[in-house]
């Protein structure tokens, strides 16, 4: 985040948004973050303890917290953990998946 903020690109793009979604935030960047967008310590700490989904959603000067759940659908375009894509590739390929990952065709 502070990346992006430290150039006129990205300050221009967060000023023009009316609309903003904060999710989890790492504990070295939740400073500049609470600085940027004012936010209360009640929303520091959520974004620090945020589960993935979780968040602040701002709309103008409305501001909520915010849980983002996926159908399986779309869990499944957008997950990044090697075991579930795994998993996918093996289903794909007919195989069945066993509870150490392997898979064996049935």
């Amino acid at each position: 985040m502070e990346d992006f903020l430290h150039h006129d690109l990205g300050k221009a793009i967060l000023t023009n948004s009316s609309l903003k979604l904060l999710l989890k935030q790492s504990a070295a960047a939740m400073d500049y973050v609470t600085e940027v967008f004012y936010l209360s310590q009640g929303e520091k700490q959520l974004l620090m303890s945020a589960d993935i989904g979780e968040g602040i959603f701002f709309a103008g000067p409305h501001r909520a917290p915010i849980r983002v759940v996926s159908s399986p659908q779309e869990h499944r375009l957008v997950t990044t953990k090697p075991q579930e894509k795994l998993e996918m590739q093996q289903r794909a390929a007919g195989g069945v998946i066993l509870d150490q990952g392997r898979s064996q065709n049935g």
